[in-house]
């Protein structure tokens, strides 16, 4: 359509600071992943970094510490 969704705006715009670590996850998985990522990351103690590029798949790319 050539509007860009609300999430892709606010992180183009620095504004994504102002989302839960759960809001933005949950803007491009399903909330069974999302409860697994956020399980694992309170396990291990670090953060996953994920790149979002438009028309490509999501992947956990690195380690980020809390």
């Amino acid at each position: 359509s050539g509007v860009p969704s609300v999430i892709n705006y606010l992180t183009e715009g620095g504004y994504d600071n102002y989302l839960s670590r759960e809001e933005y996850l949950l803007s491009f998985l399903k909330y069974g992943d999302v409860d697994a990522i956020l399980e694992l990351e309170e396990i291990i103690g670090r953060q996953f970094q994920i790149k979002k590029e438009l028309n490509e798949i999501f992947e956990v790319d690195e380690y980020n510490r809390i």
